[in-house]
């Protein structure tokens, strides 16, 4: 399965990566997915960058090997660029993939960048990434809030087992 793997695989972003992540999800809830897509002018496609795609695909499982410590707020402020760059569903895809690989930590990538996108919100609004910070919380706070109401009952942003 493409989410069980650290090793650096060029197709984790495809569309059909996307379409075996977002397969197992209730149709209202793709639906949902798409539709915030569709009104998205600032992201970009698979088939329109491959590259991007694959040049994340190979760097992301380096990011989640790394050890999560004070050093790792740099590395947090620079992908959210990255993850907000990517259409709404694959950089949820992506996020909950970073915190999939965390281990035995309580908590993975995923939600520390999405921390560090809300630390910058509400606290640093002049930072050069503030409005990408902010879409990328929309994004998680979007997904967070509709889950129940789609019937995903999982722990999501948070590793679940």
């Amino acid at each position: 399965m493409l989410m069980d793997s650290s090793a650096p695989n060029p197709m984790l972003f495809s569309p059909e990566a996307q379409s075996e992540f977002w397969g197992g999800m209730q149709p209202d809830f793709r639906a949902f997915i798409a539709h915030f897509e569709k009104k998205e002018t600032f992201t970009y496609e698979f088939n329109e960058l491959p590259e991007l795609f694959i040049r994340m695909a190979h760097a992301l499982p380096r990011v989640a090997q790394l050890p999560i410590d004070e050093k790792s707020q740099d590395i947090l402020v620079k992908l959210i660029p990255l993850l907000v760059s990517m259409p709404f569903g694959t950089c949820i895809f992506a996020i909950h993939w970073l915190n999939h690989q965390a281990g035995e930590s309580p908590i993975g990538w995923g939600t520390l960048c999405y921390l560090e996108a809300t630390n910058i919100t509400n606290n640093v609004a002049d930072h050069q990434h503030y409005d990408l910070a902010r879409q990328l919380v929309e994004r998680i706070s979007t997904i967070m809030r509709s889950r129940k109401a789609h019937g995903i009952h999982a722990q999501w942003p948070f590793k679940s087992k």
